[in-house]
């Protein structure tokens, strides 16, 4: 997508063994990592710098491993920006996405009101499990539900996919948000 000449690697989320670091790193061979990388992370080998990198833990597979570090860091870039306080409402589209699932676990942790959007039963299951307070269904008089969950003052932030949503995702705003 950035026009790279071939050979090229994609991907820029990985996880993985370290299997060689500087002598003055804080990682060391063997240690188990994530992390992102501007292109390459679906090679074989693949070289990160370390301030990219977190460790992880024994417990965690390398394919949930390498979903979580720019899956959480997104939202909580998103919500940093925002500048909102705990009890505030946020409404998040696409919620049983990777960055969805981030902010609804993110959301729950500092405090949010979060109201989740998702297509299915099966995406409601997933935002569900992944901390959704409210979870609404598409398609559903989702807009007259955020109202209704808000005391009719719309939501504080959202969170925009895009899409069809966009102009009832505006319009669940309250006044200012």
């Amino acid at each position: 997508q950035d026009g790279a000449e071939p050979p090229y690697v994609a991907g820029s989320e990985l996880a993985g063994v370290v299997v060689e670091a500087p002598a003055d790193s804080w990682l060391k061979v063997g240690d188990r990592v994530a992390g992102i990388v501007v292109r390459g992370a679906m090679a074989e080998l693949a070289l990160a710098a370390e301030d990219y990198l977190v460790r992880i833990p024994g417990s965690m597979s390398f394919v949930e491993a390498a979903g979580v570090y720019m899956n959480y860091a997104t939202a909580w870039f998103a919500f940093e920006r925002m500048a909102i306080c705990a009890g505030d409402s946020v409404l998040i589209t696409g919620a049983a996405g990777g960055v969805g699932c981030a902010a609804l676990d993110l959301a729950r942790v500092y405090g949010y009101e979060s109201i989740g959007l998702v297509p299915s039963a099966a995406k409601e299951d997933l935002a569900r499990r992944s901390g959704g307070r409210h979870v609404l269904r598409a398609g559903t008089g989702w807009l007259k539900q955020v109202r209704q969950l808000t005391d009719g003052k719309g939501v504080h932030v959202m969170d925009m996919v895009g899409g069809d949503g966009f102009t009832d995702a505006l319009r669940a705003l309250r006044i200012g948000g």
